[in-house]
């Protein structure tokens, strides 16, 4: 999105390209058909059946992988309404299992799919810029993290020391999940907001955007780092950076920018009071959002309260003490009279101060309807923005995560199929795939994953690694197989998995085995492990 010319500041945030891709599954397959270079309607129905081929095998291994989970989460949902209902039909003959055990490999398997689906856990400093301005609400957010627990979430990050490093600094109470970054735009006149701006610049409480982006800029330039992107803010701190720019544009309109996380996963474990020890144990909760603008991560925390911005409290002080100063000099006045003070000098102070105490009550009746606004328009932001909850956020983040593993499989093997198919690097690949995502779909911001996209075709048999060289300035070169072999391997694959179905189905439902389920539905995982963002 295209930002006027006319606002002056800009606050430019650096954060990571996406591995994202947004578009849809089947118009990124029609795309990659249409585009094979030199190569004639028949070799594009082949591309088009090989494309199909990975779609249908992808999908049941996701299948696999969603009845593994349904079976952990019967179990370690048992506190929620959803997971009480399930209990109640759960078979007689229930597998007695550690639910500490069950947990931690349910949360483990859930944090795979988070990655492969390309969510990024939210990062300190990320936090931080979160923190710094505010977009949608003009009060203080606070989280009571002692409501939740740190049990299931402190022993993963003390597992994962690489991703406990880089995590923001209350990951042990929630994890926070985005993918996706948009732009969201306000236009208005913004009087409350500017005239608090106003006093904070007279009162010297708020900081010049001007002095902090300089500094910002310094940090970013020692970060040159190809897969990093730059993503612009401009609130009214940085519309407006002086006294004079707020007293200029007082009652003009005002548009705003603030960077927004298209898709946004909070995970937490509320903590349960029992006093039977065997029963104490924490309650999962996962709930997903869409469109939430950086700044207000915050709405989309548990235990959560408002309260009154301190610069509201302290125009509220001042108005207390110059009604005390007040106070104070009427009645010296009546204790001690002056020559020369008119009577009616007692009366008009007695009205000053009347009128000074309406006032003050007016700014805290005020104070009080800006805290009942912004709750409201919070209820109803979260009513719109909310997808899921629960079992439903698992079940819609392994249907983004088939997707998105089948777009980066016929992505790279597209691309390898281009300049007449001969061997490339993963680096020719990846320039490749990201060009036709940028032409094709104007997608700047995507960091294509070129490295998983040729390890999961080089699993199913559609590559091959060519050698490997001792000069680490050399690339290592792939080369695909050629489309009719492609169909061939993969309608082998395929046939395996309906003959695989067909015997289960006509089994006990109990018969299919954790194991052989895992086996399957970790190919997902096995061609890349998990690594936080540096």
């Amino acid at each position: 999105m295209q930002i006027p010319p006319q606002f002056a500041m800009t606050a430019r945030l650096k954060v990571h390209k996406d591995s994202f891709i947004p578009v849809p599954l089947h118009v990124l397959q029609e795309h990659c058909e249409h585009l094979l270079s030199g190569e004639g309607p028949t070799s594009r129905e082949q591309f088009a059946r090989a494309a199909q081929l990975i779609e249908n095998i992808y999908h049941s291994r996701a299948q696999e992988l969603r009845s593994l989970m349904s079976r952990d989460w019967v179990v370690i949902a048992r506190h929620s309404g959803r997971g009480q209902r399930l209990k109640v039909v759960q078979s007689a003959r229930e597998v007695k299992e550690d639910s500490t055990e069950q947990m931690d490999r349910f949360f483990s398997y859930f944090m795979k799919i988070m990655q492969k689906a390309n969510y990024t856990l939210v990062t300190q400093k990320e936090w931080d810029l979160a923190n710094e301005e505010a977009f949608n609400f003009d009060v203080d957010i606070s989280v009571n993290w002692s409501k939740m627990d740190t049990s299931v979430l402190g022993r993963y990050l003390d597992n994962n020391r690489a991703l406990k490093a880089n995590a923001y600094e209350h990951a042990s109470h929630c994890f926070v999940f985005h993918r996706g970054m948009g732009m969201a735009e306000q236009t208005g006149r913004f009087i409350p907001e500017k005239l608090n701006l106003l006093v904070g610049y007279v009162l010297g409480c708020k900081k010049r955007a001007q002095d902090d982006v300089g500094e910002r800029k310094k940090d970013d330039d020692k970060e040159n780092d190809e897969n990093m992107t730059y993503v612009e803010r401009r609130t009214l701190s940085y519309v407006l950076p002086n006294f004079m720019s707020v007293i200029k544009s007082l009652v003009q309109k005002t548009t705003i920018f603030e960077p927004v996380f298209q898709d946004v996963v909070v995970v937490y474990f509320d903590k349960v009071d029992c006093d039977d020890k065997a029963k104490q144990s924490s309650a999962i909760q996962i709930k997903s959002f869409h469109s939430i603008p950086m700044a207000d991560m915050e709405v989309t925390m548990p235990w959560k309260t408002i309260s009154i911005p301190p610069i509201e409290k302290l125009k509220l002080a001042i108005a207390v003490v110059v009604a005390i100063i007040g106070l104070i000099t009427m009645i010296q006045s009546k204790l001690k009279p002056k020559d020369g003070v008119p009577q009616s000098f007692g009366l008009l102070v007695i009205i000053s101060m009347g009128m000074l105490a309406l006032k003050i009550f007016q700014m805290y009746s005020n104070l009080q309807t800006m805290k009942q606004r912004a709750l409201s328009k919070m209820t109803e932001d979260l009513y719109i923005k909310s997808m899921d909850s629960g079992m439903g956020v698992v079940n819609d983040t392994i249907d983004s995560m088939e997707h998105q593993e089948t777009k980066e499989a016929t992505l790279a093997y597209w691309a390898m199929l281009q300049e007449g198919g001969g061997p490339k690097t993963e680096s020719q690949v990846d320039g490749l795939a990201e060009r036709l995502l940028v032409e094709e779909f104007n997608l700047t911001h995507i960091n294509f994953e070129s490295d998983d996209g040729i390890n999961k075709l080089i699993t199913d048999g559609l590559a091959s690694k060519l050698g490997h060289s001792n000069d680490h300035l050399v690339e290592t070169q792939y080369e695909p197989v050629e489309v009719a072999e492609a169909i061939s391997r993969l309608a082998r694959i395929w046939q395996a998995v309906v003959q695989e179905e067909s015997v289960a189905s006509e089994a006990s439902p109990t018969s299919k085995k954790p194991s052989t389920v895992l086996r399957k539905a970790s190919f997902f995982w096995k061609t890349k492990s998990i690594s936080p963002r540096e």
